[in-house]
């Protein structure tokens, strides 16, 4: 795997992204919190 500036969180975020297409789903694998403000979270990435 290619070294990157992004953290671990964000690493696996894009990783699961590319895989499933479904950034909702990416961000939870990811680590990101379940909550409401979940998908105002992923549009900053």
């Amino acid at each position: 795997m290619a070294k990157t500036d992004l953290t671990n969180q964000r690493q696996v975020f894009v990783e699961e992204y590319v895989r499933s297409g479904n950034h909702l789903e990416a961000a939870k694998k990811g680590g990101y919190k379940d909550t409401h403000t979940l998908p105002n979270q992923v549009s900053k990435l």
